[in-house]
């Protein structure tokens, strides 16, 4: 089980690198992958539940990045805030899970900067409220954003009137 999981994390990384390298389509198909890969998984409990729900939020997210370059918006905003919901619903499970909360901020700041690439003003204020609430959070103090994360988010925030 462990390995599939960590083949599906692999697949997903995959996409990433063909969204980045040029090849919507061959990552589409790799999320697609890993989407019916991780419907394969039987979870038995609510801990092999909960780590389901992640893998699915890590999909949702590349889904949400991979319909921003392609500029459909709405396509990416159903996939964040799928990812969002799935992130926030293991962290109502496991409130300590520090890592999971820093991939929960990341996967808010890519859906604000794209409702800020759509012209969601409003979207994009409210995302970024809640980017900067888990940005101040305790739970995160161990770790820091990577600087242009850290420059993302003072700037958009700057930007769209929202203090952080």
């Amino acid at each position: 089980i462990i390995a599939a999981r960590l083949r599906l994390v692999a697949k997903v990384a995959l996409a990433r690198a063909l969204r980045l390298g040029g090849d919507p389509a061959g990552a589409a198909k790799t999320l697609d992958a890993a989407a019916a890969q991780l419907s394969e998984f039987a979870p038995a409990g609510d801990e092999a539940s909960r780590l389901q729900g992640l893998l699915a939020a890590v999909i949702a997210d590349e889904r949400g990045d991979l319909a921003t370059a392609a500029g459909d918006f709405a396509a990416a905003g159903a996939a964040f805030d799928r990812s969002i919901a799935l992130q926030g619903a293991y962290l109502a499970l496991e409130p300590a899970a520090s890592l999971a909360r820093r991939d929960l901020l990341w996967t808010t700041l890519a859906s604000a900067r794209s409702l800020k690439a759509a012209g969601d003003a409003a979207g994009l204020k409210a995302r970024l409220g809640e980017a900067c609430a888990l940005a101040s959070d305790a739970a995160l103090s161990e770790y820091s954003l990577f600087a242009r994360d850290a420059e993302t988010l003072d700037a958009l925030a700057a930007q769209s009137g929202v203090r952080c």
